[in-house]
């Protein structure tokens, strides 16, 4: 279990970032999310902290979760696309890429960056046709 002390530094290292950040425990609870995810779905942090990933998301983007937890758990990294759900009750397309969180080399959870699909690639167009 990750101390208060470590998740404040990291709240104040990630708060601000644009992409939403989470760290949740091996049994898919998030023991943290930035300003970011707090955002993109829509609830305060309150209300997202300590809450089981399966209150964001379907059944099937749940099991898929599970999965990737044992292959943090086996120490692998990787990216995926994922699907959750806001506040609305509208899906939102996403990106993940989610490594183990190791902490004096025992493993302590999962650390994700979540990118919005959608929304990114909406920017990204913007931002080529600002400069083409």
């Amino acid at each position: 279990m990750l101390k208060n002390e470590i998740l404040n530094a990291i709240k104040e290292l990630t708060w601000h970032n644009p992409f939403s950040i989470i760290i949740a425990d091996e049994n898919e609870y998030i023991l943290y999310c930035n300003e970011a995810f707090v955002k993109f779905l829509g609830y305060s942090y309150n209300d997202i902290v300590n809450k089981n990933l399966r209150q964001f998301t379907n059944r099937e983007e749940f099991s898929t979760f599970q999965v990737n937890t044992k292959l943090r758990k086996r120490g692998f990294s990787n990216v995926y696309k994922s699907t959750f759900i806001d506040k609305n009750g509208k899906h939102k397309d996403v990106i993940i890429s989610a490594s183990p969180a190791y902490l004096n080399n025992e493993f302590v959870g999962i650390l994700a960056v979540i990118i919005d699909y959608n929304e990114y690639f909406t920017n990204f167009s913007k931002l080529q046709n600002l400069y083409m």
